[in-house]
């Protein structure tokens, strides 16, 4: 078997790169404290969502995008499987004919309103819109923020669908956009490549180390951080798996996994402490702190714990995998996710937690509470700058007077 330091322990806690370190775990308290949230002045969410919907047919773009935002916002900030599926037809509708859009913005919108929808109904979208989205992903001629949308999209579909066939599919054509000189495409390929392959059993991703190793270890020279950052993620998860099941590995592929953890342990290393003039200072400090997680798992047996506090509720997540979905959670949901958490079933057999029961009344008032928060913080912000310069124009005059 391969040597590594010392004997092999049980997993430990390694900081996680959304969360602070509370003891021997990391701990996160997610926040509905922003003003990202819009709250419709409507009683009822199903007229609101019509009306945005029939806004979509606008001729004027910035009516659409300014509808699409609306809606985005909208979903984030709350679970409406009823009314979502209510009007199931018309959303497949609109949002379809988002795709055919001139504008950038507008595509890259719609593409978003179609993940979000997809947290509340899997159905949102239908064999022709996968379709569509699916060959805009690998279209060359489109442009790459749009065919990240796109891509991101459809995969996220098939992980919550958790449909074999279509995660295959995907993971094929994420994985021959590895290697794309644009690095916004390659970053959105190597994220949805990770978070498919979250899915697979332990197994499955350990012979997946021994075939593609290789192409993901090139990927860590990457000239896009995010780029390699996800490659690493990815990495390190693959590892994970061939861990556990290190008493089922042949004897050449023990020696493979000997090789492999020589290879990348250089350079993981050599990455975790890098100081380079080519990136910023930011970049480099990001780079070191994500790639000490890497090593960490490959030297140590060192796997990210989490513990997301949740009202009354914990929600323990532990391992590579549930950290790279909470992850996908927090980049589609943002400050949406406390609700979701709280109140989307899907999310929690995903993520393995029981769903407390929350009433509609104690939901709401926790959102109109954070909103007026929200408010009140913005307004204090305002009066601080604004006595700050009274006060700097009082020195100003006290200084210009005889």
């Amino acid at each position: 078997m391969p040597k590594r330091k010392g004997k092999k322990k049980a997993p430990k806690a390694v900081q996680s790169e959304n969360s602070s370190v509370a003891g021997s775990e990391t701990a996160t308290v997610v926040s509905d404290f922003s003003a990202d949230l819009w709250e419709p002045e409507e009683s009822s969410i199903e007229d609101v969502i019509k009306d945005l919907c029939e806004q979509l047919t606008e001729k004027r773009t910035s009516t659409r995008v300014n509808a699409l935002t609306k809606l985005s916002k909208l979903l984030r900030s709350r679970y409406l499987p009823d009314e979502v599926e209510a009007l199931l037809m018309t959303l497949q509708s609109r949002l379809s004919s988002t795709m055919r859009a001139k504008d950038s913005k507008e595509v890259k919108l719609g593409c978003l309103v179609m993940g979000l929808t997809a947290f509340s109904t899997i159905d949102i979208l239908s064999e022709d819109i996968r379709r569509v989205l699916t060959t805009v992903a690998g279209d060359s001629t489109k442009r790459a923020s749009i065919r990240a949308a796109a891509l991101r999209t459809v995969a996220l579909h098939a992980f919550l669908d958790n449909d074999e066939v279509e995660k295959d599919t995907i993971l094929a054509l994420a994985q021959s956009l590895f290697k794309s000189k644009l690095g916004e495409l390659s970053t959105a390929a190597t994220e949805t490549w990770t978070l498919l392959a979250s899915t697979m059993s332990d197994a499955v991703l350990a012979n997946t180390l021994f075939q593609r190793a290789d192409g993901l270890i090139e990927l860590l020279e990457s000239k896009d951080i995010d780029t390699k950052e996800n490659a690493g993620r990815a990495i390190a998860m693959l590892f994970e798996a061939t861990y556990s099941e290190e008493d089922n590995l042949d004897k050449k592929q023990a020696k493979h996994l000997e090789r492999l953890i020589d290879t990348i342990t250089g350079m993981l290393d050599a990455m975790a402490s890098v100081s380079t003039k080519s990136q910023n200072k930011k970049d480099n400090k990001r780079q070191r702190l994500s790639f000490r997680q890497c090593l960490k798992t490959i030297e140590d047996f060192s796997f990210p714990k989490e513990t997301i506090y949740l009202s009354s509720n914990e929600i323990h997540l532990d391992g590579w995998k549930k950290n790279v979905q909470i992850n996908q959670f927090r980049r589609w949901l943002g400050v949406g996710l406390q609700t979701h958490l709280k109140e989307n079933p899907l999310l929690a057999e995903i993520l393995g937690y029981r769903l407390e029961e929350f009433s509609r009344e104690d939901v709401k008032w926790n959102r109109e509470d954070a909103i007026h928060k929200s408010k009140i913080n913005a307004r204090l912000r305002k009066d601080k700058v604004l006595k700050g310069r009274a006060l700097k124009t009082a020195a100003l005059t006290e200084f210009s007077d005889p």
